[in-house]
């Protein structure tokens, strides 16, 4: 399948998750994110607001504000078509912007790329590479493409939005860990083996 074939049945799949699998899943995918080695040293996280059905990152927010770590959100720059992070200090400093998505309102700080540790970001779906078809705008690709190494990109999911390979462009950027409710993949940097689990 091409990638709006793909874009079609991955929304068609996140669609059929019902209310109880979805709140089961994300609290899931939560802990799963908390125990990441990687965010005890992160200082400054990049999050979403989720939009539809995506994977809710609300109670992860509300997590890592009480353990002290700083959050930031995305604006949508409809001109350049690209991001811009702004640190919030509470969900109450979200509005509704572009596209109907939650983001920080105009006097929040706005932050480089440079500024991130890690960043989470939704998808209709990925791969098991760690590539995703996104909506076809681009928005976190062109971010992606500015993001030190040193900040780690994750991917969340549903499990079932996790298919073996999708065609990809040369513009394409993978995360390099993708958290669903059933396990922790990292694309590229683990050998073959056990998968982790979340909560395990």
């Amino acid at each position: 399948m091409d990638k709006a074939s793909w874009r079609r049945e991955l929304l068609h799949r996140r669609e059929d998750i019902s209310s109880t699998e979805r709140r089961r899943a994300e609290l899931e995918i939560c802990e799963a994110a908390l125990k990441l080695p990687e965010l005890k040293s992160a200082r400054t996280i990049g999050l979403y607001a989720a939009l539809g059905g995506e994977v809710s990152l609300d109670r992860l927010a509300i997590r890592l504000c009480l353990a002290g770590k700083g959050i930031a959100l995305p604006v949508a720059d409809r001109g350049n078509k690209n991001l811009v992070f702004r640190r919030v200090g509470h969900w109450r400093q979200l509005q509704r912007g572009c596209y109907g998505i939650r983001e920080p309102l105009p006097v929040c700080e706005a932050l480089s790329p440079e500024n991130l540790d890690l960043l989470f970001l939704p998808g209709l779906g990925f791969d098991r590479r760690g590539f995703r078809p996104g909506y076809g705008v681009g928005y976190y690709d062109r971010f992606l493409a500015r993001l030190p190494e040193k900040c780690l990109a994750i991917g969340t999911a549903f499990a079932g939005q996790v298919v073996p390979l999708l065609p990809t462009e040369t513009h394409d950027h993978p995360v390099r860990i993708l958290l669903t409710e059933l396990e922790i993949i990292r694309p590229g940097l683990e050998p073959p083996g056990p998968k982790e689990v979340p909560g395990q």
